[in-house]
């Protein structure tokens, strides 16, 4: 509060705000209305909503914000539904993450195909479901040397993910490339055939577009946000923790690789992700939030 009464000192009172998360950016930015008169629109991401991880006081806040909020968005439908119980009355937008598809761009040359890489980039957490993913990946190609797994990030799980790929004897086909720069994964996935997030929970997963506008069919799991945008234009669903499904799509992604087509994944993540794309509904809830100011 001390830092937005300077900067209205200085440049005079804002039109408004757009906080992203209720908890603790839409906090603030409710106080900021109650004390300054901004009014502010609200974005959500975070998956505590379908994981019940409010206590009660940062539900009643959540209310609070979100009641207070001039437009309340998520950044996918499967949030939207999640956030309907906090919110009985009102609509909710929906718009998704603007992912910079200029930086993540197509290989200046052509992916190599041996051996064919599976690239899976996440934290190492329990809700990434990585230890399904190897399983899956144990099962689909256990015989295969010329099929390899890269996992790229860290986190606590690491060392458990380790001793599982020693324990099924595919650690010399399963990668650990450790935490990466944005320049690191951009590289990575250059020299990647494939992408798979096996989530649990994502309430969006930018990295799968990331991985689409470099020209990478994805795998992607119906865990909230990537049914959005994830079909067989441009790669797979399947359920979340189901290892003999996922080493399925696995083995389908390998066999059809030839019928996705890198231009086309990269125009359709850059015709509805691009900051020119997502920042058009943007603005647009910004005109209706001046408009109701006159």
């Amino acid at each position: 509060m001390r830092l937005l009464a300077t900067y209205i000192k200085r440049f005079g009172r804002p039109d408004l705000c757009h906080a992203h998360n209720a908890i603790w950016a839409g906090t603030v930015a409710r106080e900021a209305k109650k004390r300054f008169g901004i009014p502010y629109v609200l974005t959500e991401h975070s998956t505590a909503y379908r994981r019940n991880l409010f206590r009660a006081y940062q539900e009643r806040l959540t209310r609070e914000v979100f009641s207070d909020a001039f437009e309340v968005i998520a950044v996918s439908k499967g949030l939207r539904s999640d956030l309907q119980r906090f919110i009985q009355d009102r609509e909710i937008r929906v718009i998704p993450n603007m992912v910079n598809v200029d930086y993540f761009s197509l290989p200046e040359t052509p992916i190599e195909e041996k051996p064919f890489r599976f690239l899976s980039v996440s934290v190492l957490t329990q809700r990434k479901g990585i230890d399904i993913l190897i399983r899956a990946f144990h099962r689909a190609f256990s015989e295969r040397e010329d099929i390899v797994l890269e996992v790229a990030g860290e986190g606590p799980e690491r060392g458990d993910l380790e001793e599982l790929t020693r324990d099924l004897k595919i650690a010399d086909r399963v990668c650990f490339s450790g935490l990466l720069t944005r320049e690191q994964v951009r590289e990575t996935m250059w020299r990647s055939n494939v992408f798979v997030l096996a989530s649990h929970i994502e309430t969006f997963g930018v990295v799968l577009i990331e991985a689409l506008a470099t020209g990478l069919p994805v795998i992607a799991t119906r865990c909230g946000g990537p049914e959005d945008f994830v079909d067989d234009e441009v790669g797979f669903l399947v359920e979340p923790g189901n290892v003999s499904a996922l080493a399925q799509v696995l083995k389908q992604a390998w066999a059809e690789r030839s019928r996705f087509n890198k231009y086309r994944l990269r125009e359709y993540a850059s015709q509805n992700f691009s900051s020119v794309a997502v920042s058009k509904e943007i603005c647009d809830t910004y005109r209706r939030v001046r408009c109701n100011q006159k």
